[in-house]
């Protein structure tokens, strides 16, 4: 079989190493799906016969799959002679097999039939659900490999996406972190706060500040009110010193 050359980007070759997990998080426009679909189709080159499923929490059909995925960069790597692609399935090299999966309306013995496959590619994870992790694996594993990948780890990121997030950046500062940098969610889309706790985190507001032992520290308490239209109460802890106001999030002996 010719060489295959695959350009990977510096962030995700810890993965190419031997490891029974290996697992990307981080936010839009890194390249994790396009990095772990090319490696699939690498896996099923070099170790014919490989049994691989792709797996979703929710997948009420094959275009909610990553099928479409694999197709392309069966494609675009040249090796289209190798496989076979149908309806709801891929056929690899050895008599190996790609099949795609929803976690939703799986069971343990559904699960079981699985006994036997190479691999478990699981995309969008953090949809996952505590029922759907504990079905494929019941700890949490210390032989693993993980990556944090975000886009400017991308080299090949396109200024399509780019111009798209730098339109979140000025139009959506909420959602902008988890959408782009893949951190958790902290603020909900209009949250009143969350465009000046932005402008706050990009001017470098945003940092440790040392309590003055000699002024007052003050809690301000925010309501979240009462019945179906509440929403969490917030206690904002501060000292002002000076023309400043400073919010601290921890108080040591306090």
């Amino acid at each position: 079989m010719p060489t295959l050359r695959i350009p990977t980007a510096p962030v995700f070759r810890p993965l190419l190493e031997p490891a029974r997990y290996k697992g990307a998080y981080g936010g839009r426009g890194s390249g994790k799906s396009h990095f772990f679909g090319e490696l699939m189709v690498e896996r099923c080159l070099v170790s014919p016969g490989t049994l691989a499923v792709c797996i979703r929490e929710v997948q009420k059909s094959l275009l909610q799959s990553s099928k479409r995925l694999i197709e392309s960069k069966i494609q675009s790597l040249g090796v289209g002679a190798r496989f076979q692609v149908l309806h709801d399935r891929i056929v690899t090299p050895g008599d190996g097999l790609i099949i795609f999966q929803g976690m939703q309306d799986s069971t343990a013995e559904s699960i079981k039939s699985l006994e036997g496959f190479d691999i478990a590619w699981v995309e969008e994870a953090q949809t996952l659900s505590a029922r759907s992790l504990s079905l494929l694996r019941q700890k949490k594993p210390d032989n693993a490999v993980v990556v944090n990948a975000n886009w400017r780890d991308n080299p090949w990121f396109p200024a399509v996406l780019e111009e798209e997030r730098r339109l979140d950046l000025q139009l959506y500062p909420e959602r902008y972190p988890h959408v782009w940098e893949g951190e958790y969610a902290k603020a909900f889309e209009g949250a009143y706060f969350a465009r000046h706790l932005e402008q706050a985190r990009q001017e470098g507001r945003i940092c440790r500040v040392a309590v003055d032992p000699i002024l007052p520290v003050k809690a301000f308490f925010d309501i979240g009110g009462a019945g179906h239209s509440s929403d969490a109460m917030a206690i904002w802890i501060a000292q002002f010193v000076g023309r400043e106001i400073r919010l601290l999030d921890y108080i040591e002996g306090v």
